[in-house]
């Protein structure tokens, strides 16, 4: 931690919180992790976590948030990414009540050549929403937080019911075993989110929220633009066989005019205004969360 001038909190977990930091030998500006040892403990996290760095270490790039390494002393684990300063997906949204068709055309077109290029390293991001789609400086996403992600082979399936509640697609819920597929469930709910400014599926608790995702279709109103209506509705199919996925997606009317094969030309539809490097004036204001933590042998986490 020395390494390190710590900033203030730009998130938090049920274990964990994310500051912004600056390296002390470089002035590299970053995002650290950091996670309680007792919590990850309590809640059997650990695995998840050890996974997490795993596939972070082995991931390159440009809509992704790039690794920077890990360590740990006697009460934390830490995970170090660069620091991404344009804020969440979920602040613009919540910021502008909804998106335009354009805007939304370019964040999730930028969201499923991330996903495409995840499912081809075998891994399911299993944890889509605003929340984790960041905005760069330069007004292009990244995607973060692995901590649900997942190695996978091509037609294995996997039971855990991971993610979050509003977006579980019927088969995670279920536990009839799930993929891929179950990422481009998650794109369809948070397109949802994005053009309407609600979450197709919302219940007062998890019980009647999961039977609504299971049983019940989306509702759309009657001028939503016919594009996207079809892209919405084939990503958000309950037989995951039957789902949109990532060919479907490319080829979709609603992306007509994106080159697929020229991404380093598209223009983001707006880019975030910030000081220096150092701003983080687009983050909510977070209480710290992590209460000084009990000590922990390092060789419980197997050297992290």
């Amino acid at each position: 931690m020395a390494d390190f001038r710590l900033g203030r909190v730009v998130g938090t977990g049920s274990y964990s919180e994310v500051r912004i930091a600056q390296d002390t030998h470089t002035d590299s500006v970053l995002a650290l992790k950091q996670m309680q040892k007792t919590r990850l403990l309590a809640r059997k996290a650990v695995r998840r976590v050890q996974e997490e760095k795993e596939i972070l270490s082995k991931l390159n790039h440009k809509l992704v948030v790039t690794y920077r390494g890990a360590f740990q002393d006697q009460a934390y684990l830490y995970l170090v990414t660069d620091f991404v300063s344009g804020g969440e997906l979920y602040s613009l949204l919540a910021q502008k009540g909804q998106l335009s068709k354009a805007e939304t055309r370019f964040y999730a077109a930028e969201i499923a050549v991330a996903l495409s290029y995840l499912h081809s390293e075998d891994i399911v991001y299993r944890d889509l929403k605003a929340e984790n789609v960041l905005i760069a400086a330069s007004g292009h996403i990244k995607l973060a937080d692995f901590g649900c992600a997942k190695r996978l082979k091509q037609g294995e399936k996997t039971f855990s019911l991971v993610g979050t509640p509003h977006c579980l697609a019927p088969e995670v819920i279920q536990r009839s075993g799930h993929g891929f597929a179950t990422d481009w469930w998650t794109l369809g709910i948070l397109l949802y989110e994005l053009l309407l400014g609600e979450s197709p599926f919302e219940a007062s608790t998890p019980y009647e929220l999961y039977a609504k995702i299971i049983s019940k279709e989306a509702e759309f109103p009657k001028d939503m633009d016919s594009a996207a209506l079809d892209l919405v509705c084939g990503l958000l199919r309950k037989a995951p066989g039957e789902r949109y996925g990532e060919r479907e997606v490319i080829e979709h009317p609603f992306f007509q005019g994106f080159n697929w094969s020229a991404q380093d030309e598209w223009t983001p539809p707006q880019v975030p205004v910030l000081k220096d490097a150092l701003d983080t004036h687009h983050f909510e204001e977070f209480e710290t969360s992590l209460e000084v933590a009990a000590a922990v042998p390092n060789s419980v986490f197997a050297g992290f």
